[in-house]
């Protein structure tokens, strides 16, 4: 009986470490799935975002406002951002690829104390509503009129341009 007993407790025990073995194995091999995915992940991100860039170019030489083109806003504060999508209640600028957005809102806008931050001259000293809109139609007439970006106000653009 004693040695039933014995031969027992060893095949538990040998049950025990094929079970902590297999969790273990199924462990690294998620593990090693998830770092697979991973970086199958990055290299189609980057594959795709370089496919989106040359697009971008491609549609520019030709003079094509490239279809992954964002929109260049402001608050009431003045501030302008950038992005992908108009937020409620901002006052856009213009529209066109979020790169040449950005470069445009960099060397025409007013810089702010803050690193990275960037106005729209005349709308923060703006005493009335209507007047901060004149402010940003004149800026977004002015800063945007280039062959790739389309500003918000097109009349605003010729009495500006002119």
């Amino acid at each position: 009986m004693a040695k039933v007993l014995e031969q027992t407790e060893e095949r538990l025990a040998e049950v025990k470490r094929l079970r902590a073995k297999a969790v273990s194995d199924r462990r690294s091999a998620g593990q090693a799935r998830r770092r697979v995915d991973l970086e199958r992940e990055k290299h189609w991100l980057a594959q795709a975002s370089e496919m989106d860039r040359q697009a971008d170019q491609l549609e520019i030489s030709m003079g094509i406002v490239p279809t992954s083109g964002g929109f260049a806003y402001c608050w009431r504060t003045g501030r302008i951002g950038v992005g992908p999508r108009l937020p409620e209640r901002a006052v856009p600028l213009a529209r066109g690829p979020i790169s040449l957005l950005r470069h445009q809102v960099e060397a025409a806008s007013r810089h702010g104390y803050e690193k990275g931050v960037f106005l729209v001259p005349g709308v923060p000293e703006a005493d009335t509503e209507d007047a901060a809109l004149e402010a940003a139609k004149h800026f977004s007439g002015w800063a945007f009129s280039r062959p790739n970006l389309n500003p918000a106000f097109p009349k605003a653009r010729q009495e500006a341009v002119a």
